[in-house]
């Protein structure tokens, strides 16, 4: 058995270090090289916010159990918490 593309997620500018879904299931983090962090919606390929505030690259990300937050940590050692809505 194959698995099937269902949707595809472009807009980062470098190379991505880390996906994560949020626990609602309804949207996906990305982060990694360019320093930022994109929320986008988990079936549309729709991102909704993109969070600037990193000076080194980002490595890791991870959502709030409510999906309203999302961690960020950099290379740096540096974590970011955005709130999302």
């Amino acid at each position: 058995m194959t698995g099937q593309t269902m949707t595809m997620y472009e807009g980062h500018s470098d190379i991505v270090r880390d996906v994560a879904w949020a626990p609602n299931q309804h949207y996906l983090g990305s982060a990694g090289y360019g320093k930022t962090v994109h929320v986008w919606e988990a079936f549309t390929s729709k991102r909704v916010i993109t969070c600037y505030g990193h000076t080194a690259e980002i490595q890791t990300l991870t959502w709030s159990p409510d999906s309203k937050r999302i961690a960020s940590t950099d290379l740096q050692n540096k974590t970011m918490i955005w709130r999302l809505w």
